[in-house]
């Protein structure tokens, strides 16, 4: 990605790396599983869990640190030589989980899924500027939803189904890869949202935007450690509801700052989120696992990332697309900008506070019409979250 000459390469690139993530990360909640004994294995899932999250905030801080010295490139390098030293690391002390059991493809699944996620993804990303009616739009929509009905049939008359979705209905299994999913639209969606708040509205630079997510690993990393306990008192399903509402008045917390908030009134709702995300993320991926067998652990472990990567890239391109949508209409109400102005404010935050720099009255509008969409895209992700456990 660091030597892509156009935005085709950049995207060919990203995807090519995706593909290598998601044959790395299942393997290392299986290989836990196998390797940790019972009675061990409900802290170290919790472990798991805190890292998964708190490794993105790493990763937006390191970026920054990256960005304040050197050009974007130097975060590609920075990655593809972490990925080798995880590699020989991964050689040297990983000990061989294998599978006795022959491995199969399942190409057609593989490729509904594909056609059916990446179709909704596209249509969700579009529509705040061409439109729900527009083609494209109606194509992923209606293509892609076609697509995940046809895998769904498909993946249930199959011999060896890429995801025997019949797992489901299993209370836990269906329970925890539902709460993975919401848990992961709603973190996703907000991380990006936040993290242009305290860009827009506090004007941070890139470091400073990554430091600014601390709070929520500070409380996500004790509440993982508190998740396995809490939910051998109370349940799995119980600590899962307790943990999304948490979460959910976290979000809450956050869809009320407004143009004037200080670092402290950001701070404190964000570090509520993360509580509420520790809190549940250990017990939902206790609860896939503790659903199949020891032999079945890898299936667990993949749907328990599909459920993640899924959460993620819908709730970056719902939440986005609210936001855009919030911020748009914000932006149609203004009045006092010329037509240029209005087409660069209109744009995105980033072109108006760019274009307009030099008006204070621009940067009052980009800003305001910002908070005004950040709103609205927080209380639509604390909905989502805040559900009963099933």
């Amino acid at each position: 990605m660091a030597q892509c000459g156009s935005p085709l390469e950049l995207i060919l690139a990203r995807g090519l790396a995706g593909l290598g993530a998601a044959f790395v990360f299942p393997g290392t909640l299986s290989t836990l599983t196998a390797v940790m004994p019972g009675e061990r294995r409900s802290r170290a899932v919790a472990l798991w869990a805190a890292c998964s999250a708190v490794g993105g905030i790493i990763g937006i801080i390191g970026a920054g640190a990256l960005l304040e010295r050197w050009s974007w490139p130097s975060v590609f390098w920075a990655t593809a030589l972490l990925a080798v030293v995880c590699l020989v690391l991964a050689v040297v002390v990983v000990p061989e989980t294998r599978d006795p059991e022959a491995a199969s493809l399942d190409p057609l699944g593989s490729v509904l899924s594909i056609l059916g996620v990446g179709g909704i993804v596209v249509a969700i990303t579009e529509a705040p500027a061409r439109g729900w009616s527009d083609g494209l739009v109606l194509a992923g929509m209606i293509g892609g939803g076609a697509a995940l009905v046809a895998f769904a049939v498909w993946d249930t008359r199959t011999w060896r189904p890429l995801l025997d979705v019949r797992l489901f209905r299993d209370p836990y299994f269906g329970s925890g890869s539902l709460a993975i999913f919401l848990l992961f639209f709603a973190t996703f969606g907000s991380f990006f949202m936040c993290v242009q708040y305290v860009a827009y509205v506090f004007g941070y630079g890139p470091l400073d935007s990554g430091l600014a997510l601390l709070p929520i690993g500070a409380a996500l990393l004790p509440a993982a450690l508190l998740g396995p306990p809490v939910a051998r008192r109370i349940g799995l399903f119980a600590t899962e509801a307790v943990g999304m509402l948490v979460t959910a008045v976290g979000l809450v917390g956050l869809s009320r700052l407004d143009v004037d908030a200080s670092f402290a009134s950001f701070a404190a709702p964000l570090m509520v989120f993360g509580f509420g995300l520790g809190l549940c993320m250990a017990p939902a991926t206790e609860a896939i696992l503790a659903a199949l067998p020891a032999a079945k652990q890898g299936v667990a472990s993949a749907v328990n990332d599909t459920a993640r990567e899924l959460g993620g890239a819908l709730g970056i391109g719902v939440i986005g697309s609210v936001f855009n949508s919030g911020y748009r209409s914000a932006v149609d109400s203004v009045t006092g900008l010329s037509s240029e102005l209005m087409v660069a404010v209109r744009d995105s935050p980033a072109t108006g506070l760019v274009v307009g720099g030099s008006s204070p009255d621009v940067v009052v509008a980009v800003r305001q019409s910002f908070v005004h969409g950040y709103r609205i895209a927080l209380i639509v992700a604390a909905v989502v979250v805040a559900r009963p456990s099933t």
